[in-house]
């Protein structure tokens, strides 16, 4: 017998013939169920769960979208600008518009270029950026750049 966190029984198992000494029964909950604590007894033995909101006891505020930055992978000193990309979405994959803020620094010669823009109806902001002339250093012809990015969401902020 299934009870809900009022005390009512909403599910009844009788004559039931276990398969290899194992019963397997469930009970699939509405999409909004009662929160609490259900009870479940069986052969004079009791357990219980709860039906609590999503992030209640762990994470107390569900994550609102997910911003990613695609850069290539290599950047040779024959080019002359890269695609850098900044992506929005929401916790079920649908895209998040905005405004986007990116920066994109250059290690060697401290050269930083501010890439302010909104993102497009699939919730990404596309770009092509200059690549400052370099200068051979000591070190060789390797550089590295650092980018970021974040994206304020249209309405909320």
């Amino acid at each position: 017998m299934c009870q809900d966190p009022s005390g009512n029984r909403i599910a009844q198992w009788r004559d039931v013939t276990p398969q290899q000494g194992i019963v397997d029964l469930s009970l699939p909950l509405s999409a909004e169920p009662a929160l609490g604590t259900y009870a479940i007894k069986a052969q004079g033995t009791r357990h219980s769960f709860s039906v609590e909101e999503y992030g209640a006891q762990r994470d107390p505020v569900l994550p609102k979208f997910e911003v990613t930055l695609e850069l290539p992978p290599v950047v040779t000193v024959l080019d002359e600008t890269l695609l850098l990309r900044v992506c929005g979405r929401d916790t079920y994959g649908n895209p998040v518009l905005g405004r986007v803020e990116a920066s994109l620094c250059w290690e060697i010669s401290f050269y930083c270029t501010l890439l302010p823009g909104k993102t497009d109806t699939n919730g990404c902001f596309s770009t092509e950026v200059e690549i400052p002339r370099l200068v051979p250093t000591n070190s060789g012809y390797g550089m590295s750049f650092q980018a970021k990015a974040s994206l304020k969401e249209e309405g909320t902020d």
